[in-house]
């Protein structure tokens, strides 16, 4: 080209990922786990078994510059084989190990639940479907057509193949609604949008010190002397487990309005598509001068800030500048007894029970549902492990980390990582001396942390208090019952041998 030889490579780096000519990505994952395990040496440094950073910290240091390199691409990369993708699973092993202080013949999978830190695999799965859901979320994005209209579909049904990111979408779409991902549409520029004008002088006041008297009072004296002539329109927002909705209400016309949402849509969500319905009724009524109230602090922030993001906040924006009447907004406090207010938040709940007309989700909403579904059947596969096979099973019955596992001790909180896991210097060290699995020198029975804690005649000072009955009753996700255990140990001077 342009009288210069080009050079042909076995690998190239574009953006950052390095392409091989067979497409394996084996040389871009081998570079990319060395890269992450240099990085891991700063852990190393910060967690030891008496002194160390807490483990929150560490897990912390472990996202942002480990985690987010493998992040990296990853909906490119993923269309590697599982064998060749299993070459970064020990990075995050090694770091939840040390951040967590863990001893090294700890299960995998213990590591996992006991963190709340989902494996690589179903990490890439979650990020390759957000991307899918951002791809669908922009209007012109370069990649929608082939994510709506995947090419060779039956090629990829009857091979071992890893599908593609359009081919994925079609077979989790009966899980995942991508298709009610809200599109955003390319914005009017700012500075020809009319700036939303907001009343938020009454959220100066705390609600939880100020009585529900001086709040209706003062409400009554900003519409007495600021908005006499507009005809008030209030808003409102409802969700519970089962659907999502809003309303609105105009006391002075007889007028409400009820809308149904998507059941995943967000509060944030119902309200702000009130106030969009609020708009069109204003235009609707022509009226000339209106005052939307609502409740929704963050909404009416939301609509003020001229460069957001999301399309509903770009829509009532543009809503409102096409509109020649002078419309104001008011923020009241809710369950005050604001008779308007009162009324609206009434007539949301009422909305609940109707069939739903506004299906479109925000991007984040689906992301959401995205990671709910992930988690899920992670959580699922670990219920499915049998106590038997899985020592920290016996005791944790859901993958969601717990609070106490967090302590103020950083060797509190490896011997308690320890003992729920169940491996420990003392009960496992000699499967790296490839010794025999030693006895208590009391009671002649195996050593195991269960043993240690319930059985051993060796152990002094129990409280009558302290639950020996199981193992998973002594190590549960209970405050009073991790420090009888810890002080048990330490009475015993046992916390060294963990």
């Amino acid at each position: 080209m342009y009288d210069t030889r080009i050079e042909v490579v076995d690998n190239f780096k574009f953006l950052g990922l390095t392409f091989d000519k067979k497409m394996t990505w084996k040389t871009h994952l081998k570079n990319l786990k060395q890269s992450c395990l240099s990085r891991s040496r700063i852990l190393k440094i910060l967690s030891k078994k008496a002194w160390a950073a807490d483990r929150k910290m560490l897990i912390r240091i472990y996202k942002s510059l480990i985690r987010s390199k493998l992040d990296y691409g990853c909906p490119v990369y993923n269309s590697a084989s599982s064998n060749s993708l299993q070459i970064l699973n020990p990075v995050q092993n090694l770091c939840l190990r040390l951040a967590t202080g863990a001893f090294r013949s700890s299960p995998v999978v213990s590591l996992e639940a006991e963190t709340g830190e989902p494996n690589l695999d179903i990490r890439r799965k979650i990020l390759s479907s957000n991307y899918i859901a951002k791809t669908l979320s922009i209007e012109n994005h370069p990649n929608i057509m082939r994510t709506l209209n995947p090419l060779y579909v039956r090629k990829y049904e009857n091979s071992n193949m890893k599908p593609t990111i359009g081919i994925q979408k079609k077979n989790l779409e009966n899980n995942i609604p991508f298709n009610d991902t809200l599109v955003k549409t390319v914005p009017k520029e700012p500075w020809l949008l009319k700036q939303p004008k907001c009343d938020l002088s009454l959220s100066s006041y705390k609600k939880e010190n100020v009585p529900a008297q001086l709040f209706q009072n003062e409400f009554k004296i900003k519409l007495t002397e600021n908005f006499q002539s507009h005809i008030k329109i209030y808003t409102d927002g409802s969700k519970n487990e089962q659907a999502v909705g809003c309303a609105l209400t105009i006391p002075e016309k007889n007028i409400v309005k009820r809308f149904g949402l998507n059941k995943n849509a967000s509060i944030f969500h119902a309200e702000l598509f009130a106030l969009l319905q609020s708009l069109l009724t204003i235009k609707e009524l022509g009226a000339c001068n209106a005052l939307i109230i609502t409740d929704s602090l963050s909404c009416l922030q939301a609509i003020m800030n001229m460069f957001h993001e999301n399309p509903l906040v770009k829509r009532v924006q543009e809503e409102l500048s096409s509109i020649e009447s002078f419309v104001e907004f008011l923020w009241c406090p809710s369950h005050v007894g604001i008779a308007g207010n009162e009324v609206a938040d009434e007539e949301a709940k009422q909305a609940l029970n109707i069939d739903v007309n506004h299906h479109e989700l925000f991007l984040d909403e689906i992301k959401t549902i995205i990671k709910k579904k992930y988690l899920e059947e992670w959580n699922t596969k670990w219920v499915n492990i049998s106590p038997n096979e899985n020592k920290l099973r016996k005791i944790k019955n859901s993958v969601y980390p717990w609070k106490t596992s967090n302590r103020k001790s950083r060797l509190d909180e490896v011997c308690l990582m320890r003992m729920r896991v169940g491996h420990s210097k003392i009960t496992h060290s000699h499967l790296f001396r490839r010794e025999d699995r030693p006895l208590c020198d009391k009671c002649q029975e195996p050593m195991t942390i269960e043993h240690i804690l319930i059985y051993c005649r060796n152990m002094r000072f129990r409280s009558p208090s302290f639950p020996s009955t199981s193992i998973s009753d002594i190590l549960k996700d209970n405050e009073e019952s991790i420090k009888e255990a810890l002080q048990f140990l330490k009475r015993n001077n046992y916390l060294k041998n963990l």
